[in-house]
């Protein structure tokens, strides 16, 4: 059950404790995009966002998207963030985690992947050995219909780990 377990737990990939990542040795975060960073059916960062990944970036943060999404709509989201990416990533196959790790130069251990789903985002980034960062997500309206199976179960993961660390959800 562990390797679906994260290490950090936040309401928003904004909420996220970065200072944490940094005393541990994280210089690379890797993000998912729909339900992370934006909605699903939202096509480019929003003020809000630009702003806070400019300042993970004056941070000293190295960001990079990964994405099970197509290359169209994660290059036009990278660029608008001025980010890198790795689009069809496959996750939670670690093979598109380690292709960023490559392609920024990095070890998994001063990775960190934040995302919004267990069996993709946490699943992934506990196999390819990068800290697992887990997020609510920003919405569950448009959700694929194997998303909304995979939620229900992400539910009891989550309350069972809540519990684990002694938390409320």
């Amino acid at each position: 059950m562990k390797i679906l377990y994260p290490e950090q737990y936040a309401e928003s990939a904004s909420q996220v404790d970065y200072e944490a990542l940094r005393q541990k040795g994280v210089r690379l975060l890797l993000f998912d995009v729909d339900n992370t960073l934006e909605t699903y059916n939202t096509t480019l960062p929003g003020r809000e966002t630009r702003q806070w990944v400019r300042q993970l970036k004056k941070q000293g943060f190295q960001i990079m998207l990964v994405s099970n999404g197509a290359e169209k709509r994660v290059e036009r989201f990278a660029a608008s963030l001025g980010v890198s990416y790795v689009y069809r990533a496959l996750k939670p196959l670690p093979i598109g985690i380690r292709r960023a790790l490559e392609k920024a130069g990095c070890r998994p251990m001063n990775a960190a992947l934040i995302g919004d789903q267990i069996f993709t985002d946490v699943l992934g980034a506990n196999w390819a050995g990068v800290h697992a960062i887990l997020t609510k997500p920003l919405s569950t309206v448009d959700d694929e219909w194997i998303t909304r199976i995979k939620r229900g179960l992400e539910r009891k993961v989550i309350a069972r780990y809540l519990r684990k660390e002694g938390k409320r959800g």
